[in-house]
């Protein structure tokens, strides 16, 4: 597992916390990816860079799979036009179904 931080230095999430990545988005190729993780806030959305709204195209162009929670779905259904599948929750009630549905897909 990656974590991908909008910047090499770290970011701040949208509640405050420190988010230390592995990688910068520009670091990541999409077409390797298992799978893309867009988490998200309940109310607003912390603003995303444009390397991380490439990583979400780019991901979507070639294939692999994407899940969204809160903001972040809205993001990803903005970006790509996916819509709930699954892969895509409104809030964090639906946390659970989201985590087995990504077990259960990179089970396969």
């Amino acid at each position: 597992m990656t974590v991908v931080a909008s910047a090499a230095d770290g970011c701040e999430s949208f509640l405050g916390y420190p988010v230390i990545g592995d990688a910068e988005p520009s670091q990541v190729r999409a077409a390797e990816l298992d799978a893309l993780i867009v988490p998200g806030a309940v109310e607003g959305r912390p603003p995303a860079s444009e390397a991380q709204l490439q990583l979400i195209r780019d991901t979507h162009s070639a294939g692999r799979r994407i899940y969204g929670a809160s903001s972040g779905a809205a993001l990803v259904t903005e970006l790509t036009g996916m819509t709930d599948d699954g892969r895509l929750v409104a809030d964090a009630d639906k946390l659970p179904e989201l985590v087995r549905r990504l077990q259960a897909d990179l089970a396969r």
